[in-house]
C-alpha cells in the first residue's frame, strides 16, 4: 500500500510469507539492507541480524536498547526512532550513502557475523546460561 502511495511499486518487492532457511540466502544477496523495526523495549537478539551479517548486509534498525546500539556502536548500518518520519529519513539517508560508506558498513557486518557469533556459539551460550540457572534452583 505504501509503495503504491509513494509511487515506488517498480522498485519495491514485498514478500509477506515465511522464508525457509534454505531460501534465506537469496533474499540476503538480493537486498540492499535489512530493516529491523523492533519496538522499544525489545531486548532480545535478532537472528535476522546475525543471518544478514554473514552476507555483509547493512542494517536499518530501530533505535532500541540492544539491537540499535549494536548497529550504531559497531557501524553496521543506520538507526531510526520509532516514528515514520525518522524511518523515512533514515532510508533516504541510506540510499544516498557513498559506495565507500556502504562498503564500510558491509565490512563491519561481516566482522559481526564472524565465527565468534556463530549459531553454535549462541546455542552454547544459551545452554550454559540454562544450566547455571538450573543449578541455582537446586
Amino acid at each position: 500500500r505504501l509503495a503504491r502511495k509513494y509511487d515506488l511499486t517498480a522498485n519495491t518487492i514485498i514478500v509477506d510469507k515465511y522464508i525457509p532457511d534454505s531460501e534465506k540466502h537469496y533474499y540476503f544477496y538480493a537486498a540492499d539492507a535489512l530493516l529491523l523495526s523492533y519496538h522499544r523495549g525489545y531486548s532480545q537478539q535478532s537472528g535476522n541480524l546475525l543471518d544478514a551479517s554473514r552476507y555483509g548486509l547493512p542494517a536499518i534498525a530501530s533505535d532500541d536498547e540492544q539491537i540499535g546500539e549494536w548497529v550504531k556502536s559497531r557501524n553496521m548500518g543506520l538507526v531510526f526512532t520509532e516514528d515514520s518520519q525518522s524511518l523515512r529519513q533514515t532510508i533516504t539517508t541510506f540510499t544516498n550513502l557513498s559506495d565507500a560508506r556502504r562498503q564500510e558498513m558491509k565490512s563491519c557486518m561481516l566482522d559481526f557475523g564472524s565465527a565468534e557469533r556463530s549459531w553454535e556459539q549462541m546455542k552454547k551460550g544459551y545452554l550454559d546460561l540454562y544450566r547455571s540457572l538450573v543449578k541455582e534452583t537446586k
